[in-house]
């Protein structure tokens, strides 16, 4: 990605957070969904400005940095070494829900439907990221009426969270 790209992309999400923190400013009370989601998106911008400064830096590096080929390649003169990025899994979110958790979920925020709790989990399990989880439950939220003071809606999104640390 190039640098005008990434810079805007960080511009994006700056006005999306200001935007986000606009719309709760007359709340009384600021719900723990809202709170983790402008959280997640400062963390989300907090890595791209690392990556930005990163390659801002590198192609202020880049022309002085010509590297001529090496036309012997023997064991030592092989390059650098590649290393694997490491693929983060996260639990499942089914193992942090505890039984009477389940049970209080299904019945407050799921209007009685297990089936829909399984489902919620689901989709938030195949999140790549606690943004994108945190995003399902908002939506979860409103497609089931939680209320902004609920309990149950707190646990919940507490354990989403925990999933991605």
């Amino acid at each position: 990605m190039d640098i005008k790209a990434m810079r805007k992309e960080i511009t994006e999400l700056i006005d999306n957070i200001k935007q986000h923190s606009d719309e709760l400013t007359d709340k009384p009370h600021i719900p723990q969904l809202e709170l983790e989601l402008i959280v997640s998106k400062i963390d989300l911008l907090y890595k791209k400005s690392i990556l930005f400064t990163h390659e801002y830096s590198r192609s202020r590096q880049a022309p002085a940095e010509t590297i001529k080929p090496d036309t012997e390649k023997g064991p030592e003169k092989q390059g650098p070494v590649q290393h694997p990025i490491p693929v983060r899994t996260y639990p499942d979110l089914k193992s942090l829900i505890g039984i009477n958790q389940r049970f209080q979920f299904t019945a407050e925020l799921f209007g009685g439907s297990a089936e829909a709790l399984n489902e919620a989990i689901s989709q938030i399990n195949a999140s790549k990221n606690k943004e994108e989880a945190l995003q399902a439950a908002a939506e979860l939220k409103a497609r089931f009426g939680w209320k902004d003071d609920s309990q149950a809606a707190d646990d919940l999104i507490r354990l989403i969270v925990k999933k991605f640390e």
